[in-house]
């Protein structure tokens, strides 16, 4: 008599995050279409569709969470990754309230997911899932909505006419006229540079999955990168795409070495941001206006920054741009050096996870790491405080690196006949 085997369910960790990550994404533009159209969406107890929408999805995902199976932590780096997360969260809120910053209460979610993945992390198959479910949110938000403009069930924000004539003359928009706005198209995400964002996302995300999704992740996104015409983006894109090819397990790149190629992308990569900020001398008025008038308030408090009040009580510019325009003058201004340092490791800890699952022959996790980092040099993607369908995009693609990471090398005996993840 043979012995009867018990097959325990594997309680994915797919649902839960799935929930975040369309559920985010709703209230994000259900909040874009609050405030750029006045559409008759619900305030609730005073909180916009942005923070009601948000926390209504926490909470659902919690819900999901708890059913969920509680999989072998991803390993001391992820966490300290997370604790890095956690420790930079808690820093900056104690300086918002030292200083009596304004916040909402969107940042107090941002805790409360990091709780929920370190306590149960995806693994690479869940967290490979999870980035297709990614990419499928964010192509649907952006032809949703450009489909909807030019069906006129929604209208499209307008820019004054020198900022049109401007986006003319300086842009290259190829698809204006017809698929696209006269000018620069700002998307779903309230402006050019965040829709630009999301398109360099999901270009980069269609080389590292390479599936059936594929396809559609890169049409949509190439497609919004021309609307939005963000140059930080094209070269994000170019930078992102190189890295997925180069570390893919591709044969015909098993003669190169790991290093060499580690040596090449960095090399390489630095001459392309160097190429692109000497080519674009003023970067739309940053290198001359805008960079400047942040690091002279940075120069203010340098050790804790000054601050949203800072801001304010700042020159004209910085009162009414509201944020540096890049992730890292941005933190030294608003949080000072004790901020700059928790970006750099954060940053650094990423890439160091990207590069450990690239060693694995999985290079999308260091690509969509990249991309991040270039994007925020002459950008600020999303804040720190509180989730968003970019920052949430960013963390997931750590969480895939270090899942990754946690499971048995593809060579090894158990692995041989499987593919990497």
């Amino acid at each position: 008599m043979s012995a009867r085997r018990t097959v325990v369910p594997v309680r994915s960790t797919v649902a839960y995050l799935s929930v975040l990550v369309v559920g985010i994404t709703m209230a994000t533009y259900a909040q874009y279409l609050f405030q750029y159209f006045q559409y008759r969406i619900p305030v609730v107890k005073g909180q916009p569709p942005i923070i009601w929408g948000a926390g209504l999805t926490v909470a659902v995902a919690a819900v999901l969470w708890l059913f969920a199976a509680r999989h072998i932590q991803a390993g001391l780096w992820a966490q300290a990754f997370l604790g890095v997360l956690a420790v930079g969260w808690m820093i900056r809120m104690c300086l918002v309230y030292v200083r009596g910053d304004s916040y909402d209460y969107l940042t107090w979610l941002t805790p409360a997911i990091l709780v929920m993945v370190w306590l149960k992390s995806p693994t690479a198959r869940d967290a490979r899932t999870v980035m297709g479910v990614l990419g499928w949110t964010g192509a649907v938000l952006l032809v949703w909505t450009r489909l909807s403009e030019l069906l006129h069930l929604i209208p499209m924000p307008q820019v004054g006419r020198d900022l049109l004539k401007y986006e003319i003359h300086s842009y290259w928009l190829p698809l204006s006229g017809w698929l696209g706005p006269q000018g620069r198209w700002p998307g779903p995400l309230g402006g050019t540079a965040y829709t630009g964002v999301l398109a360099a996302f999901l270009v980069v995300l269609s080389v590292s999955l390479r599936n059936r999704s594929s396809w559609v992740f890169a049409s949509v996104g190439a497609v919004a990168l021309l609307l939005t015409s963000s140059r930080g983006a094209y070269v994000a894109t170019a930078i992102g795409v190189g890295l997925a090819l180069l570390f893919s397990a591709w044969p015909a790149l098993r003669a190169i070495s790991f290093r060499w190629r580690l040596v090449l992308a960095s090399v390489v990569g630095a001459l392309a941001i160097g190429l692109s900020l000497r080519s674009s001398p003023d970067l739309t008025g940053r290198t001359d206006l805008i960079w400047p008038d942040f690091l002279h308030l940075w120069e203010r408090s340098p050790i804790t920054g000054v601050g949203e009040a800072g801001y304010a009580n700042g020159t004209e510019l910085t009162r009414t741009a509201t944020q540096a325009h890049s992730f890292f003058i941005d933190e030294l201004a608003r949080n000072g050096l004790v901020g700059f340092a928790v970006l750099l490791a954060t940053f650094l800890l990423a890439l160091t996870l990207g590069v450990m699952a690239a060693k694995r022959q999985c290079g999308g996790p260091l690509a969509l790491v990249a991309t991040t980092i270039v994007l925020g040099v002459a950008n600020t993607p999303f804040s720190w405080l509180g989730p968003s369908l970019l920052s949430i995009f960013f963390l997931l693609t750590v969480l895939w690196a270090a899942a990754i990471i946690a499971e048995p090398a593809p060579n090894s005996t158990s692995q041989q006949s499987s593919p990497p993840a």
